[in-house]
């Protein structure tokens, strides 16, 4: 599921992966984002009245997530949506870490995607208000990016439609709820 967020390969996505480790047992997202030190340390004396100061990421961190989620935010900033890429834009503009938000970003993302055994869609194509043909123009989009991506892998190209698979799961409900019949093929 990690391979339908555009920017982000096989390579990536493995790595993520590998080191989020069984998405069940996934903890809260706070609790990843400092295991994966991305946030900040804040330090504040003299009750909630008194500023809070920021301090560096805990050097105390899994090193190969942190890693793996800035890559992913620079990957995102450079070749992601453009939903995506302007909240980057605007995050640097108003003085933030861009990259490490977007780190943040892309972890609770990751996490949610793989959870949910769901891609990545466009924004228009997700949520209450969108219709059926723009949740259909999203999915068939996605489809279209993931079987691309997917099909350069060795194997059987069969791999992806089976329905053991995310990807063979997240068709067959798309076809069950949404009557969306994705082809199998390019």
């Amino acid at each position: 599921m990690l391979t339908s967020i555009p920017g982000i390969g096989f390579v990536l996505a493995a790595g993520l992966a590998g080191e989020l480790g069984e998405p069940s047992s996934l903890s809260r997202l706070d609790s990843l984002c400092a295991y994966a030190g991305i946030v900040p340390r804040t330090f504040q004396s003299g009750g909630p009245d008194s500023p809070a100061i920021q301090g560096h990421a805990s050097p105390r961190c899994n090193r190969i997530l942190k890693d793996r989620t800035v890559q992913s935010a620079q990957k995102t900033h450079l070749y992601g949506p453009p939903e995506l890429k302007d909240r980057i834009t605007r995050w640097n503009a108003e003085g933030r870490h861009g990259l490490f938000a977007a780190a943040r970003h892309n972890l609770r993302l990751a996490s949610a995607l793989v959870k949910n055994k769901i891609p990545y869609l466009a924004p228009e194509g997700r949520g209450r208000h969108a219709t059926p043909a723009q949740i259909e123009t999203a999915n068939q989009a996605t489809w279209a990016i993931l079987l691309k991506k997917w099909r350069t892998i060795s194997g059987d190209p069969d791999l992806i439609l089976d329905q053991v698979h995310p990807l063979g799961y997240w068709r067959k409900l798309m076809l069950e709820i949404h009557g969306i019949d994705l082809p199998g093929r390019l």
